[in-house]
């Protein structure tokens, strides 16, 4: 049933769409000096080799200057039919939105359905990449750890397709792999948010209508990140990661990335925002620690810094592309170096060749 009332759907939308088009007289350079543009290119008059391209310029014209029906499109394919307009994401079950894991395009999730993989060369480049973060920051005594945040198909991948179990994604293959001492310097956070997620079902870890975790996810990131830096180097104030020392509160969400920037269908996608909030009893130092902390990464990592800043005397952050130079002055060596990068960016490990005795004092 579903194969034949889509297309007449689209046709009937198709129809309306021309009749619209050129019958409607709105048009938003009406009632100012249209001199300044250029004339609506006519509706072709003859069947010729440049027809096509002729019905192209009339039509994307005759769209730009009728805005409401952009907005009918967005409603017939968004809200009606529950169907993605933009070719790299893909309107999951429940009004959860997903963007594409691999770049690849139109979206087909090839690494979630588990068909990326390492090759071997790959996985001995990742090896030295690794290590020499390791090797390179001992210089002055300090740590690394290289963070993935998990894709949120890897957290919520039921609301992408109906599989019992999943597929061995890229990440799943390349860690067994590793050398042991390489392996140590990364730190997957699947776990610890799958665990979470288990836990309290109700309180949703990531955006529905946003690529990002939301600060709950990040929390768990956090802690997940704090602990594995306990391990390493002495940490002030630990009991303050506790998640009794939070308190949350879930409000509605209507800036998704993907439902307004991609989709232009806020009002079709609602989502909420789970905001975590240390508690304040007047005890608990804004920075309360020892050592100095750099955090390197994505878009991820803009919800995390806030987490660490009672367990260190200095907490700089800063993208992983282009560092600005400030992160690489300071009072003294870091205790430690963390680097997250999203889980479809995990090829990056490869490619960002970093000197990481940059970040010791000289």
């Amino acid at each position: 049933m579903r194969k034949l009332t889509r297309p007449l759907a689209v046709t009937a939308f198709f129809v309306l769409s021309l009749t619209a088009l050129a019958f409607l007289p709105i048009d938003p350079r009406s009632g100012s000096d249209t001199r300044t543009y250029q004339p609506h290119p006519p509706f072709p008059q003859r069947v010729s080799l440049d027809v096509f391209q002729e019905f192209d310029l009339w039509f994307v014209d005759r769209t730009r200057i009728h805005l409401p029906l952009l907005s009918t499109g967005v409603a017939f394919h968004a809200g009606l039919l529950r169907r993605s307009t933009d070719r790299r994401l893909i309107v999951g079950r429940d009004g959860w939105l997903f963007w594409t894991d691999d770049f690849d395009f139109p979206a087909t999730m090839v690494d979630f359905r588990g068909h990326m993989r390492f090759t071997e060369a790959e996985v001995k480049t990742a090896n030295q990449r690794l290590l020499a973060m390791r090797d390179q920051l001992a210089t002055c005594d300090a740590r690394g750890l290289i963070v993935i945040a998990p894709n949120k198909q890897s957290i919520y991948g039921e609301y992408l397709d109906n599989a019992g179990s999943r597929a061995k994604t890229r990440l799943d293959d390349l860690l067994p792999r590793l050398d042991p001492q390489a392996r140590k310097m990364l730190l997957d956070l699947r776990k610890p948010l799958r665990a979470a997620k288990a836990q309290d079902p109700s309180m949703p870890l990531y955006f529905k209508t946003d690529t990002h975790w939301n600060d709950l996810g990040a929390y768990f990131g956090y802690r997940a990140i704090i602990e594995a830096l306990a391990k390493q180097i002495p940490v002030s104030n630990l009991s303050l990661a506790a998640f009794d020392q939070f308190t949350t509160d879930v409000k509605p969400f209507i800036r998704g990335d993907l439902s307004v920037i991609m989709l232009s269908a806020r009002d079709w996608f609602p989502d909420v925002q789970v905001g975590v909030w240390r508690k304040t009893d007047g005890n608990i130092p804004f920075y309360g620690g020892s050592g100095r902390l750099i955090l390197l990464g994505d878009s991820f990592s803009l919800a995390l810094k806030r987490y660490f800043l009672p367990h260190f005397a200095e907490v700089r952050s800063g993208p992983y592309v282009n560092t600005p130079a400030e992160l690489k002055e300071g009072q003294g060596k870091p205790s430690a170096v963390v680097f997250e990068m999203v889980e479809r960016y995990l090829p990056y490990i490869n490619v960002q060749n970093i000197d990481w005795t940059q970040f010791c004092p000289h």
